[in-house]
């Protein structure tokens, strides 16, 4: 018992494993796994508060690579093995969520800021 309470301590851990979890209710088609999930990602973004602010990039890679990357190999059924690679990449790269409240912090600018410097680039 005591080993499991110290692994859980771990913050990347938990972030890790919520996403792997969310992989798995990903497969699962009934009505309850789609509520699952609501419940699978609020454990991830309680151990986000535990990281310090450099390390939360990190922190996201880990959850949506549990996530996101097992559940897009089906693009190479489909799609060109570039194109589904660059698809897997762009999922990766949605990590960047997780750093958004510190840029938010940091540069002490709105969300309506946020969202036109994202999305118009001035």
């Amino acid at each position: 018992m005591f080993k499991l309470k110290a692994i859980f301590k771990n913050p990347f851990l938990i972030i890790f494993i919520s996403g792997l979890l969310l992989n798995i209710s990903f497969f699962i088609r009934e009505i309850w796994a789609e509520f699952l999930t609501f419940f699978l990602i609020a454990p991830a973004f309680i151990a986000l508060n535990k990281i310090p602010n450099n390390r939360k990039y990190f922190a996201g890679v880990l959850f949506f690579g549990a996530w996101i990357i097992p559940t897009s190999l089906w693009y190479f059924n489909f799609m060109e093995w570039w194109v589904a690679c660059l698809a897997i990449t762009y999922f990766s790269l949605m990590a960047i969520i997780f750093v958004i409240p510190n840029i938010i912090k940091k540069k002490r600018i709105s969300l309506y800021n946020l969202v036109l410097l994202l999305f118009y680039g001035h």
